[in-house]
């Protein structure tokens, strides 16, 4: 079995006993605990997060080059029993012309190298993390009181790049870019 991260983690307020009826790690429990007081419940099956943002970016290969193109994002992620987290995302051009859709699906905090991988950074924190060759993209989604979260996203490149690469929703094809920022962030618990 592999190693899950973040297996082990204390989290205030929580038993012994809801941790085994939710089935999930006390950084999953977290994101289902009641609204009204922060007391446990039984968990759902499911716990949906429902983030937004827009990409802003400059596209130099393949022309045509595109100065500060933005799409819209919307990434739906599915914690279920097991520590499966699964997730879809639409990527649509800021014009609607272009979409495209991808979705995967991993055991929480196992390292499979297919698609991206989840992990549990603290108690209230979950980390999405896309690993391309020549740079590396993290959603990092902190759970606040009242079942808010916030979405943070963060872009770097690798060691020796210049360029970012991601898939271009408009060529459906990988694409080169001087320059990409996440912006107009949200996220929705359900």
């Amino acid at each position: 079995m592999p190693k899950r991260i973040g297996e082990n983690q204390p989290v205030a307020r929580v038993c012994a006993a809801c941790l085994g009826a939710a089935g999930v790690w006390p950084g999953v429990l977290l994101l289902m605990l009641s609204a009204a007081n922060g007391a446990a419940q039984e968990a759902p099956k499911d716990t949906i997060i429902d983030l937004s943002y827009d990409n802003v970016d400059t596209r130099v290969r393949p022309c045509p080059c595109v100065p500060n193109a933005v799409t819209h994002d919307i990434l739906r992620i599915v914690l279920s029993r097991g520590n499966v987290v699964s997730d879809s995302v639409v990527h649509t051009t800021a014009d609607g012309r272009y979409a495209r859709n991808s979705q995967s699906s991993n055991l929480l905090g196992t390292e499979t190298g297919i698609g991206p991988q989840w992990r549990v950074l603290s108690s209230n924190k979950l980390e999405r993390i896309a690993d391309s060759p020549q740079n590396v993209r993290k959603w990092i989604i902190t759970v606040n009181n009242n079942k808010e979260c916030t979405l943070n996203i963060i872009d770097y490149l690798k060691p020796g790049f210049e360029e970012y690469t991601f898939v271009s929703t408009s060529l459906k094809q990988i694409a080169y870019y001087s320059k990409i920022q996440a912006t107009n962030m949200s996220c929705a618990i359900h």
